[in-house]
């Protein structure tokens, strides 16, 4: 018999669990872009597009974040995080929500063009 565990778990759990190898390497300006968006997010601030924001500031408004995993598609990356809601504390313990953010290339920039996150 399973038991219930408090897990935010989305569509994406499997890529936020689990054993992770990440390139050290990697050009880590995605994860850049994806970062800003959270720090403007914890400040209450959002920059994307309007319906992306809404979504963002009514209700999906992180306090801490932390970097999981990381899908790369030629011109689009795809973020993976744990999350801490704003109504929480943000220290490493509450990390109990799942994010995805989507970032495209635009010529040397990269831009948020997706979030998903449940808590």
């Amino acid at each position: 018999m399973l038991a219930e565990t408090s897990c935010a778990c989305g569509d994406f759990h499997d890529e936020v669990t689990g054993i992770i190898f990440r390139n050290p390497f990697r050009d880590r300006s995605p994860e850049n872009s994806a970062d800003r968006f959270f720090r403007d997010l914890r400040d209450g601030k959002c920059d994307v597009d309007q319906a992306l924001c809404g979504y963002a500031l009514g209700g999906h408004q992180v306090s801490a974040w932390r970097f999981v995993n990381r899908e790369d598609h030629g011109g689009h990356a795809v973020l993976y995080y744990k999350l801490a809601h704003k109504s929480e504390s943000g220290d490493a313990g509450s990390l109990t929500g799942e994010g995805a953010v989507e970032v495209i290339r635009n010529g040397n920039e990269w831009k948020v063009s997706s979030y998903s996150s449940y808590f």
